[in-house]
């Protein structure tokens, strides 16, 4: 099987290099692809950079250049609703964007295939969450009517426009976020390192022991 894994920003990256000291480089200019082999499946790991057009266009060069089976977005999170501890990790059940004039476009809420969350919940005794993602950092300016507006669990700057490419092109999509912060950014800057590990090492686990050949 081929899964395209989408991190986002550096600090998260190098975690993944940490992970697979050893691995594969494909240099296309902009698009720089770690492939590794996992259990008898490939990753194509890819950087997008933060914000939603970078994710966009990142998950697309995956699924055109390498056909990849699946797509997974490991990455961090804020948590907004309820109490969480820095590294828990979720999946993403539903998504939206929190920052798009809503006439604009067609779809803007996500559910993603319940089968698929299902598996990470059982795999990886983890709790589902509805993520909200915007180009902007969530602060103490904002916070308090986004979770006015969407009651949601869990926010990023990404998410959701991965959920959005696959979705054009009918392609199976995971989002596992792992808590950094409650909307604090320097709070990000601390825990970014230890929260990506763990994301990083549930999405391997979840891998082995769903595709494992």
């Amino acid at each position: 099987m081929k899964i395209g894994l989408v991190i986002a920003c550096k600090a998260e990256f190098n975690e993944f290099t940490k992970l697979f000291p050893k691995h594969k480089i494909k240099d296309y200019g902009n698009f720089k692809v770690y492939i590794v082999n996992y259990f008898g499946n490939k990753i194509f790991c890819l950087r997008s950079g933060v914000t939603r057009i970078n994710a966009s266009i990142k998950t697309q060069f995956l699924i055109d250049k390498f056909k990849v089976d699946m797509i997974i977005n490991a990455g961090t999170c804020a948590h907004l609703k309820g109490k969480a501890e820095v590294g828990d990790v979720f999946v993403v059940e539903k998504c939206s964007f929190w920052d798009l004039k809503l006439d604009y476009v067609d779809k803007i809420a996500f559910d993603f295939d319940k089968t698929l969350v299902d598996s990470a919940v059982e795999k990886l005794k983890i709790k589902k969450a509805f993520l909200v993602t915007g180009d902007d950092f969530v602060n103490d300016k904002n916070k308090g009517d986004i979770c006015k507006k969407f009651k949601p669990d869990i926010c990023d700057m990404e998410g959701t426009a991965v959920a959005y490419t696959c979705d054009l092109n009918n392609k199976p999509c995971l989002l596992l976020k792992a808590v950094s912060d409650g909307g604090d950014e320097n709070d990000w800057d601390k825990n970014v390192a230890s929260a990506t590990e763990k994301v990083l090492k549930s999405t391997l686990k979840y891998l082995k022991e769903v595709y494992k050949k």
